[in-house]
């Protein structure tokens, strides 16, 4: 094994494992796919051309040469061997007891025997932070590939976003970007990977709970170079009786709960969007909240209100390719009313936005039970070419959501919640076996259960293997992600 080796070409990774080459190529959301971690062995390949820095780990090309390169095509031998497994990244908070411990990632690699168990190796913070909200896999423009964190912690530690590369048995932290906001806890709650700037190279997208701060953190002259943006949408809403206004960016502090990329109106140019609101609560009051789309233009980042909710708020959204022939839509779980109290149905709203004319047009899906839902991806997990929308609620269980042959919204049943549950329930799509299907992998925080659920086309049903039991008093595992071969 001899890689990863980035290949720094726009939109194109390239891995080496045993004399075999593996490439996969970012989607129009600016992500790799989710299926195998977006990893395929290509018939024809461009060996002329590439340069290796060995010391620098590195693979590049001539831009000049970029046209040319598209006429030189290698067959590469058609061979045998399955396609590469790497591991995942589990991202979480972790109870002995009431109090969290030190922040840190699992990583879980599976066996090589089947019936062993997976080996789970425990990234520490080492800084007082007490939660991972997520982690990535992340191959800069200079030096090693390795593994991105944000972390949260109680005041004055800092929030941070750090890179980690394993030097010998340890790992080793660069740090990125470092913030304090002034609450109880600074948190970087979330962070994708995608070139907003327009610059041909990939950018850092972070945003934090307390005062809503968007981070966009380029790669410059071999640096990181973090930039702050202060949002500027004065995002009204009013209560129940019309008879009071309030400004979401005047109350103290603004939570941004998740950034989501995509070129959504098909221009090259790549959007984000983030889902600030008030101050999570479960005392059953209302959370009102936004959806704002952030776009590069002349340097700058344009702010749009896509959508303001006057009770109600979004804490995921998705930016995918529902259909593979379109641009990708944004998708959003639209939270219950009154969280934490018994007023305001029992529902989660999923809707779907569109651009035309450069406007988004919104569109409701459909309900789905249970107030919470904080866990979607796109997939394709029965094997019949068309992705669908994978929605993992809180206590209700995962749905695949899809439009059958009339263009209708329909939804079937992954996973029940006496099965699978949690506040967060994190999810991942991925084609682990090579099987030409998406399996769906969730963590149960409340039976502390990593599990796998795969569709039997025999039976036409979901099938569900327990992979991993966590050995701890409690857990929240906030995100999930592929680890690639060789890390």
């Amino acid at each position: 094994m001899i890689g990863p080796v980035p290949f720094h070409s726009k939109g194109l990774d390239v891995f080496s494992q045993d004399g075999i080459i593996w490439v996969r190529k970012r989607t129009l959301t600016g992500r790799i796919p989710a299926s195998d971690g977006g990893w395929v062995r290509p018939k024809y390949f461009c060996l002329s051309l590439f340069t290796v820095d060995e010391e620098e780990g590195m693979m590049t090309m001539s831009r000049s040469w970029t046209l040319f390169l598209g006429l030189i095509l290698l067959a590469l031998p058609l061979g045998c061997g399955a396609k590469p497994q790497g591991g995942f990244l589990l991202a979480g908070a972790f109870f002995e007891s009431s109090a969290p411990l030190p922040a840190r990632l699992l990583i879980a690699r599976p066996p090589a025997d089947p019936e062993a168990d997976w080996d789970v190796e425990v990234l520490e913070s080492g800084d007082n932070s007490n939660v991972f909200h997520k982690s990535l896999y992340f191959t800069p423009l200079v030096g090693e590939p390795g593994i991105l964190t944000i972390s949260g912690s109680p005041n004055p530690t800092p929030a941070y976003v750090k890179l980690w590369r394993k030097k010998g048995d340890s790992w080793e932290a660069e740090t990125l970007y470092s913030g304090v906001y002034g609450g109880k806890f600074d948190r970087c709650r979330d962070m994708e990977l995608a070139d907003v700037t327009g610059d041909g190279i990939e950018d850092i997208v972070v945003v934090t709970h307390q005062r809503g701060v968007v981070i966009v953190i380029e790669q410059k002259d071999g640096k990181f170079v973090p930039r702050e943006i202060s949002s500027t949408i004065k995002s009204w809403v009013k209560s129940d009786d019309a008879a009071e206004e309030k400004s979401l960016e005047n109350q103290e502090p603004v939570w941004i709960h998740e950034v989501e990329t995509g070129d959504v109106n098909g221009d090259g140019t790549i959007e984000f969007f983030t889902t600030p609101s008030a101050p999570n609560n479960l005392s059953g009051d209302d959370q009102p909240g936004d959806i704002v789309m952030f776009r590069h233009e002349n340097g700058e980042f344009k702010e749009t209100l896509i959508e303001a909710f006057v009770t109600r708020h979004a804490k995921e959204i998705l930016c995918a390719q529902l259909d593979k022939s379109e641009p990708p839509m944004l998708f959003a779980a639209i939270e219950g009313e009154a969280i934490g109290g018994d007023g305001g149905g029992a529902t989660t709203l999923i809707k779907g936005y569109t651009w035309k004319d450069g406007k988004s047009v919104a569109e409701e899906i459909m309900p789905l039970p249970g107030k919470l839902c904080r866990f979607m991806s796109c997939s394709d997990t029965d094997g019949d070419g068309k992705n669908e929308l994978i929605a993992s609620t809180s206590k209700n269980g995962i749905y695949s959501i899809f439009k059958d042959e009339n263009g209708s919204w329909k939804k079937r049943s992954i996973a029940s919640g006496s099965i699978s549950s949690g506040f967060e329930h994190a999810s991942l799509c991925v084609d682990w076996d090579g099987d030409g299907r998406d399996e769906v992998f969730a963590v149960s925080d409340n039976a502390k259960v990593f599990r796998r659920f795969f569709y039997d086309a025999e039976r036409e049903r979901y099938q569900s293997e327990k992979l991993l039991n966590f050995d701890y008093n409690s857990i929240f595992i906030f995100n999930i992600e592929v680890l690639p071969p060789g890390m």
